[in-house]
């Protein structure tokens, strides 16, 4: 005798699991598609896009953790696998983007995982264990991979408020804070020679470098209302520097225009050497563009290696009106 059998329902989909899928599907995009910081970008607005890593696993991980197909592995399972999990997704990641022109860190993985740990704290911190000491163990872990990845914001933030407090002065070099907004291959403090206060910057004239000198990355950028350039160089020896200014128009040109963007040469002689640069008068581009003032993004102090040159010190950069 035949019995006919009932249909089985089917499954349903509550709505964690259509926030899982456009939080996952919109992380991916971000992930892969070519937005978030390009190399004029501030300090800040970089470490709050690598801070979202850890925001968005957060997410997913939080809204997975709400699916009936995921929580069947059981909390302490989940609390091993999902950090593992989340490692090797990030790494695959990295892989992907380093052959598609981002570039990969291991900073991004880290951020990840701790992201990942946070979800987990978020929806089962004890769930699975008795005793409440691994508990505690739980959460400690997630939340000094989450501080730890907060450091990079909030030195950015530390920086940020350092260099809007000081404005019209851009670096006098007196704190630390001012050596981390400069990039260049050996660049450090000194007190051996300042022009002015007790510190200044110290760059090395490297001869692997085509052109030796440092990067000032991280300063105001807005100099409307000011009509001046100031700064000091200390020479080794009688020599050439040279100064370059970009600014978010040259920068976000699509090919390196030499023309189009503003290299002034001065002469140095051996010792100090106090320069007062005229905006009506140097920031006019070889193309005849004026330089947007409004919106200066990258200051390059560089000289050749035609004199020989080992070092050289720059201190007391200021605009004035």
């Amino acid at each position: 005798m035949m019995y006919a059998t009932a249909p089985q329902a089917p499954v349903q989909r509550s709505k964690f699991h259509w926030m899982f899928g456009l939080a996952f599907v919109a992380g991916l995009y971000l992930l892969f598609a070519d937005v978030g910081p390009h190399k004029s970008s501030s300090m800040l607005y970089n470490a709050l896009w690598d801070f979202g890593h850890v925001v968005w696993t957060a997410v997913v991980v939080a809204l997975a953790l709400r699916l009936p197909q995921i929580r069947r592995f059981g909390a302490n399972r989940l609390w091993l696998l999902t950090p593992v999990a989340a490692f090797v997704f990030a790494g695959v990641v990295e892989l992907i983007q380093a052959q598609i022109g981002r570039s990969p860190s291991w900073g991004d993985v880290f951020a990840d995982v701790a992201g990942a740990l946070m979800g987990l704290m978020l929806v089962m911190p004890s769930e699975g264990v008795r005793h409440r000491s691994f508990v505690v163990m739980r959460c400690l872990l997630a939340i000094a991979a989450f501080l730890y990845t907060c450091l990079p914001v909030a030195k950015a933030v530390n920086i940020s408020l350092h260099q809007s407090a000081e404005f019209p002065v851009l670096a006098d070099f007196e704190t630390a804070r001012d050596r981390q907004r400069w990039t260049g291959r050996v660049i450090k403090l000194t007190r051996e020679r300042a022009s002015h206060g007790e510190q200044a910057l110290y760059i090395e004239l490297r001869k692997q470098d085509v052109f030796p000198g440092a990067s000032f990355i991280e300063f105001p950028r807005d100099w409307t209302g000011y009509s001046k350039l100031s700064f000091s160089v200390y020479a080794e020896k009688d020599m050439h520097v040279a100064v370059r200014l970009d600014d978010g128009f040259y920068l976000d040109m699509p090919t390196d225009k030499f023309e189009d963007r503003v290299n002034i040469r001065l002469q140095a002689k051996k010792g100090w050497n106090h320069y007062t640069l005229d905006f009506d008068e140097w920031t006019m581009t070889k193309s005849g563009r004026r330089l947007d003032v409004s919106d200066v993004r990258n200051f390059f102090i560089f000289t050749t290696h035609d004199y020989g040159a080992k070092w050289m010190i720059v201190d007391n950069i200021r605009l004035e009106k």
